[in-house]
């Protein structure tokens, strides 16, 4: 197995810190422990993105209408 595909490999990154354009921290982690934070912050944005109703939002009102 290449060290390119070796899930267990660990691998070390530059984070810029949120609300900061300098300060960084170096991460150091697995490809698989990498892989899973991706999933996890692409699944968190994809919520996040389902909960916005947009500037109206529909209601169902008494005659069965649908309503801003």
């Amino acid at each position: 197995m290449s060290s390119a595909t070796d899930a267990n490999e660990k691998v070390c990154e530059n984070v810029t810190q949120i609300g900061s354009r300098l300060a960084k921290r170096r991460v150091c982690a697995t490809r698989a422990e990498w892989e899973e934070r991706n999933r996890q912050d692409r699944e968190a944005v994809s919520q996040a993105q389902k909960q916005i109703g947009g500037p109206c939002s529909t209601v169902s009102n008494k005659t069965g209408g649908v309503t801003c």
